[in-house]
């Protein structure tokens, strides 16, 4: 364990004076404006700890390009499968066809907006900054040493000191640590662990280069645009003979005979019917899986509670379903354990692990 974090006066004071938590009522051109007023008066406009961040726009190989279409046959499969699928997983109340299929999802741009929110959620660069700060300082993986990141599919990245970071590298590193201080992962031989709304792969591809001791990491989702990226990207990464795609419609058979351990669902749940979720905890009942860590988005109150989004708009409390069935919540904890971190870093909510016998 690295050394105790503290924010230094200088920091602190930037941060107080602009406010910079999710300010509801302002637009985010309207706080970049105000972020560079105060950084100007302060004399830091120039500083390199707070620069802008860099847009990934690195051109991709022409077979890239190529593949990663809206006519890709691959791709067009996996949404005639998904489609005639009877199975209460899919229950889309936000990531529906219309959703997927309009503008959110770009598919040579994946890492950009859609999946992960980067300046869409009031991240500023000095968010960026206190993160890995505070990150390095609780390390104990040496994962910031390891995981690299790139400006690759749309990834917004920002160098603090002499390393490169994403929201991407350091929500996973996040995860990863927290992981690591509840459950000892990187202890566990041959582990096992399933990604419940993968996405492209963002976390699974972080564990199969982080932990040695990884065994198997599957990679499952409801939206078949989700599971052709994630099937893309982990081969891009060269990491799929430990991160592994299962399709919807081969969850339970390849599920089976698996010895995971482990479940995780980052945001997915809080954007998904309360029906999902259930449907969710059958497969990992069915499947004798003893933990599941839920990272849900910062809404209502800042991620203590668990809620759905339902097709009507409302939302539902998660935690009586959980309890109903066994699920024993044995840790709550702010994402960042610094209490001015769970402040000012990038995207602050809780992590809610859950246990069943």
């Amino acid at each position: 364990m690295g050394a105790a974090f503290k924010l230094n006066r200088l920091a602190n004071s930037i941060l107080s004076q602009a406010g910079l938590r999710v300010i509801k009522d302002e637009n985010y051109q309207g706080l970049v404006r105000r972020y560079g007023a105060i950084l100007r008066r302060l004399g830091l406009e120039n500083d390199d700890v707070l620069h802008q961040p860099t847009f990934g726009n690195a051109p991709l190989a022409a077979a890239d390009q190529a593949y990663l279409t809206r006519n890709n046959p691959r791709l067009l499969d996996l949404e005639r499968r998904y489609a005639a699928l009877d199975t209460a997983i899919i229950d889309p109340s936000m990531w529906s066809s219309k959703f997927t299929r309009g503008s959110e999802i770009d598919l040579e741009h994946f890492r950009g907006e859609t999946y992960v929110w980067q300046h869409r959620d009031f991240n500023f660069p000095v968010h960026y900054w206190v993160t890995t700060k505070y990150l390095q300082s609780i390390d104990s993986l040496g994962l910031l040493d390891k995981l690299q990141e790139d400006e690759l599919f749309g990834c917004y990245n920002f160098t603090v000191g002499n390393q490169r970071v994403s929201r991407d590298l350091l929500d996973s590193v996040s995860e990863i640590l927290f992981l690591e201080r509840v459950l000892r992962i990187s202890q566990k031989p041959n582990l096992q662990v399933l990604d419940i709304g993968a996405g492209y792969g963002r976390l699974a591809h972080r564990l199969a280069r982080g932990l040695a001791n990884l065994d198997k990491v599957f990679c499952a989702d409801a939206v078949a645009e989700s599971t052709f990226l994630c099937d893309y990207y982990l081969r891009y990464r060269g990491v799929a003979d430990k991160a592994v795609v299962v399709p919807l419609d081969q969850l339970d058979s390849r599920l089976r005979g698996a010895q995971i351990s482990i479940a995780v669902n980052c945001h997915s749940f809080s954007e998904c019917t309360l029906q999902t979720v259930s449907a969710w905890l059958t497969a990992l009942e069915q499947h004798h899986i003893q933990y599941l860590l839920i990272v849900p988005t910062a809404t209502m109150d800042g991620g203590r509670t668990l809620f759905t989004i339902e097709k009507a708009g409302n939302s539902l409390d998660i935690l009586p379903t959980l309890t109903e069935r066994g699920w024993k919540r044995i840790a709550l904890q702010p994402k960042y354990g610094d209490s001015e971190v769970q402040k000012y870093g990038i995207t602050p909510t809780f992590y809610h692990l859950f246990a069943r016998d």
